[in-house]
């Protein structure tokens, strides 16, 4: 069972309460999986000693880098996830993940839904100071308005050689 530390009327405001999913997890005989908050290995393992659940959920933890909830497991329980990609395997994660979601939904409906994750990739860059604030809403244009999915393959592929460069400078 998953329980989300957080009411309904909260929808994304607040933090999400452990405690209240471990009065859950003390009423049940089932597995539970606690959800709400968890962004990194420490928030995974915090969660995991306050709400004394199972397992962990993540959610808005993981936009813009679908490979976290293996880094994460990776974190808690060494030999059970992966570590984090470099640039360049992020990079074919990045396309990879472009191509099933136009494998899915289609070209257009699938150019729709992946906006939204190349989104939150050039925001957790930005978050994570590996480009320039300026360079972000440059990027997000050039990623989230194209509908031409060849054009934004391209553009996916241009972006990560322009944050490589970026980071050789910075290092």
């Amino acid at each position: 069972m998953t329980v989300h530390g957080r009411t309904r009327c909260q929808f994304y405001k607040g933090r999400a309460d452990w405690t209240a999913i471990r009065a859950v997890k003390e009423r049940v005989r089932i597995p539970v999986v606690a959800n709400g908050d968890c962004i990194d290995a420490r928030s995974a393992k915090t969660m995991l000693e306050a709400s004394g659940a199972n397992a962990v959920m993540i959610g808005r933890g993981a936009y813009g880098r679908p490979w976290w909830p293996g880094v994460l497991a990776e974190a808690l329980d060494q030999g059970s996830g992966c570590h984090a990609p470099s640039a360049v395997k992020e990079e074919h994660l990045v396309l990879e993940h472009h191509h099933r979601i136009l494998e899915v939904y289609g070209h257009e409906h699938g150019n729709r839904i992946a906006r939204k994750h190349l989104g939150w990739l050039i925001a957790r860059k930005l978050e994570a100071g590996l480009m320039r604030a300026e360079a972000g809403p440059i990027w997000r244009d050039r990623l989230v308005n194209q509908t031409d999915n060849g054009k934004v393959r391209a553009w996916i592929s241009t972006f990560f050689g322009d944050l490589c460069g970026t980071m050789a400078v910075a290092a």
